[in-house]
């Protein structure tokens, strides 16, 4: 009757789905096989790990997760300053920009999975300056003149070991085909910083 009902509306004669074979139907739409819509069906499926009874069910992660955990570890270094992504910073923002609820170890191992890695950035990168780092700065810079108008005598204690261009030398940032020159590369689809070369001022 449901047949007759489609075919009524459609106003056509053949058969517009095949509601005798609803799991093959529902197969071919999901990209899955028969007998796994049918295990579903009768809840044959458990979603506890057979070998590590105690262990936690597997995260499903399909390739839209994929391109959004990519997109999350790029975006800290397109920010104006460019921020240095951490791994719980990475874990903390993908979480809330729709990446299923999981653990570091999880974020680390997708990570891995998209080529990233965590090695000594490249010394041909973009610079890279805290947020707090900036802030304090400003912070001083106003304090300055009352400081100077109250009688205060500013001096400058220089440090031997500290320079213009001192950063971290490992960040998250994407493997390359050693057959692809990085002139042919996007920086901004690498990550990394661009660090002058150098000690500095």
């Amino acid at each position: 009757m449901r047949r007759e009902r489609l075919n009524h509306a459609t106003g056509t004669n053949h058969k517009v789905f095949d509601v005798q074979n609803r799991a093959l139907q529902t197969a071919r739409i999901c990209g899955t096989s028969q007998s796994y819509v049918k295990k579903l069906r009768t809840g044959t499926i458990s979603t506890q790990n057979k070998k590590n009874p105690g262990r936690r069910p597997s995260i499903l992660v399909d390739s839209f997760d994929k391109r959004l955990l990519s997109r999350v570890a790029l975006s800290f270094y397109r920010r104006t300053p460019p921020e240095l992504p951490t791994l719980d910073t990475i874990h903390e923002e993908a979480i809330s920009e729709g990446f299923p609820a999981c653990l570091r170890s999880t974020i680390y191992r997708h990570l891995k999975k998209l080529g990233f890695a965590f090695k000594e950035r490249d010394t041909k990168m973009r610079v890279y300056q805290r947020m707090d780092i900036v802030a304090h700065r400003h912070r001083v810079l106003r304090q300055l003149p009352k400081l100077r108008a109250n009688g205060f005598k500013v001096f400058y204690q220089d440090e031997t070991w500290l320079n213009s261009n001192h950063t971290r030398k490992f960040c998250w940032q994407r493997e390359l085909d050693k057959s692809v020159s990085r002139a042919e590369i996007n920086p901004q689809d690498v990550g990394g910083l661009n660090v002058p070369c150098g000690a500095g001022q």
